[in-house]
């Protein structure tokens, strides 16, 4: 039976990826093993969102590369490939056998399934409902790398959600780069909070959880639609980026800040033990010390139960990239 040894990297997206990838694998006979001197096919599936993230996949690429014998093949997929092209990766890199780009599984598989290889817990899984995004965020990769927004079919969801449940998943955790944007481009259209109501009829002791959603749609309205939801946590996690109106314009993020904590007062004397989590960008160009202060001033009256912190990278093919 040949073997594989699979590298996942990046974010819950290229997860659900590779794992459906690993379930087509699997399903023709590959061996899935936990070292890599076991494996006939090395196969690293790659994040490259931002520097850090592709000096990671680069350093995995470069240690199974030293270690790779001769009868062994090493397979590089994801989001790298797609952002930087397979002929010039693979003249920079000639230990890997072979490229695919990001949904590596559509190159084995004419439907998308919804049978996987769980690869991190049993009893939660992440569900992509949407690849891509159509926001032109000045910092960000994303629409280069994973193209415009791209809603999955209703029914598809459904089914898979019934599957996970079936293996005994007690957590879904609904993924793409803006849940609150589903549905927009399905012929007919539908909503996030149609999808919503459809995942929360579906019979069983489960929970499902939110990731993640631009602060526009951050609204009264919103938070009402899914306080109703039994089965739909009060999670609500909301990347903001910044609180500055000039650093807000730069970034092309356009959201009210007077709104958002409009929202989050609403929210909290509706449902006290709701949750909040954020991610902001600092050292954006541009941010002085009054710019920073008014972010610091608006977590400080928001209260995020959960933040993230990260620092600005000028990626090569953004906007950003020559401010």
């Amino acid at each position: 039976m040949p073997s594989i040894y699979p590298v996942s990297l990046g974010c819950a997206k290229n997860k659900v990826d590779f794992e459906k990838l690993l379930w087509i694998l699997n399903s023709r006979g590959y061996e899935i093993v936990l070292f890599p001197e076991e494996a006939d096919i090395l196969w690293i599936n790659t994040c490259a969102f931002i520097r850090p993230a592709v000096e990671e996949a680069l350093d995995h690429i470069f240690e199974l590369g030293e270690i790779k014998k001769p009868h062994q093949k090493l397979i590089v997929s994801g989001c790298l490939t797609q952002r930087y092209g397979k002929e010039k990766l693979k003249q920079l890199l000639p230990e890997v056998d072979e490229f695919y780009g990001i949904e590596p599984y559509k190159c084995f598989s004419k439907k998308e399934p919804v049978e996987r290889v769980f690869t991190e817990s049993p009893f939660y899984a992440y569900v992509k409902i949407a690849e891509g995004c159509d926001y032109k965020c000045s910092y960000c990769t994303i629409p280069k790398i994973r193209g415009k927004y791209r809603s999955l079919p209703l029914e598809h969801i459904l089914n898979e959600a019934r599957y996970l449940l079936d293996k005994g998943v007690k957590e879904l955790i609904l993924v793409a780069q803006d849940i609150a944007c589903y549905g927009k481009d399905l012929v007919p259209k539908i909503d996030i909070v149609a999808l919503l109501k459809a995942l929360n009829n579906i019979k069983g002791d489960f929970r499902i959880r939110l990731l993640y959603f631009n602060p526009n749609f951050f609204t009264k309205k919103f938070v009402e639609e899914i306080l109703r939801l039994e089965k739909v946590l009060p999670y609500f996690e909301i990347p903001i980026q910044h609180a500055d109106p000039m650093i807000l314009k730069k970034m092309r993020r356009y959201f009210s800040v007077k709104d958002f904590l409009k929202t989050v007062e609403f929210l909290r004397k509706k449902s006290p033990l709701s949750c909040i989590r954020t991610t902001v960008m600092v050292g954006f160009p541009g941010e002085g010390e009054k710019e920073f202060n008014n972010l610091l001033s608006f977590l400080k009256e928001v209260e995020f139960d959960y933040l993230g912190a990260f620092i600005f990278y000028a990626e090569e093919g953004t906007e950003a990239e020559k401010f």
